[in-house]
This record gives structure tokens, sequence and C-alpha cells, in this order.
């Protein structure tokens, strides 16, 4: 089973940047399990305009339906915590 990990992502600058993660990983991860939508979308048990919604950013996957979604593509979601470190001028 794949791994897809959003854990290392280190800094995210706008929500259209962080929107774009979850769409990222979706796409790929249909991709490379060579699924159509329509297909991924049954295995997930969601509509296909759900996941088409998903994968076009015009909806955001809770982490929930995020890890349905990968996992109906033979893909495993891990989540940690990600470390931003602050220089001197940022930490003001």
């Amino acid at each position: 089973m794949g791994v897809s990990e959003f854990a290392n992502i280190a800094d995210v600058n706008t929500s259209v940047q962080h929107d774009a993660v979850a769409a990222e990983l979706i796409v790929e991860a249909r991709k490379q399990a060579d699924l159509s939508q329509a297909e991924l979308a049954r295995r997930a048990g969601l509509p296909r305009s759900v996941l088409n919604a998903y994968e076009n950013g015009r909806r955001q996957p809770g982490v929930d339906a995020l890890a349905r979604i990968l996992a109906a593509a033979g893909r495993e979601l891990r989540l940690g915590r990600a470390v931003r470190t602050l220089d001197d001028k940022q930490a003001e």
C-alpha cells in the first residue's frame, strides 16, 4: 500500500496553495491507481460530482473523506506534526 503524507509541508503561505494539497493528492492517487473519477468515487462511496469538485479545488474534503478517497485508490493517509521555524523578525 502506498503512503501519502502531508506531515512535512513546512510553509504554505496562501489558502490557494493549501487548498490545492488535497486536490493534488486525490488526482495523483487516482491516476497512479489507473482509476476513472467515476470508479474512485464509487469505491469511496461518494458521488462523482463531489470527487470532481475535490479534484478541481471547488470543495475541500475533511480528513475522514480524504483518507477514505485515498484508501479507495490503494493509498494510506498519514498525518503528523509539521514544524516551521520562525526567524527573529517573524517571531516579533
